[in-house]
């Protein structure tokens, strides 16, 4: 088969990791990268957001999120990755026929593992809310 735009090969195997999924996956879907992408392996990509966003961006921790964005900190990131803004882009986003997907996640299933200290709260919290978990994202 031909090569694509002067590639030595027709496809590539693509890795993304964190928001770089996502970035890939609508890259896939919108913008014409599948031609090009053979399969698509994202590594700890938070597909459907954190309710840890979703606590700064409409629960009690509301308020910190407010403090800063007036401080001219962007916050579209957080926004990104609340619970409702991933549906919302699962919604439109969706595999690409042709496409191989594969998604690698790391997690916390025993509940005697070690978490790291600075991640305990949120490791805590998300494990009552959603499970398993990174102690960021749920799995």
């Amino acid at each position: 088969m031909a090569a694509i735009d002067g590639l030595p090969h027709e496809r590539v195997d693509l890795i993304a990791h964190s928001l770089g999924g996502l970035d890939a996956r609508y890259a896939l879907t919108h913008l014409g990268l599948a031609r090009r992408v053979r399969s698509l392996v994202t590594v700890g990509t938070p597909h459907h957001g954190t309710p840890l966003a979703d606590l700064a961006i409409k629960g009690p921790l509301d308020w910190a999120r407010r403090i800063i964005g007036a401080l001219g900190v962007p916050l579209e990131a957080l926004e990104w990755l609340g619970t409702d803004a991933l549906a919302a882009f699962n919604a439109q986003v969706l595999d690409v026929p042709g496409v191989r997907y594969a998604c690698v996640v790391g997690g916390m299933h025993r509940r005697d593992s070690t978490v790291p200290l600075a991640l305990v709260p949120a490791h805590a919290y998300l494990r009552r809310v959603a499970g398993p978990n990174d102690g960021l994202v749920p799995i």
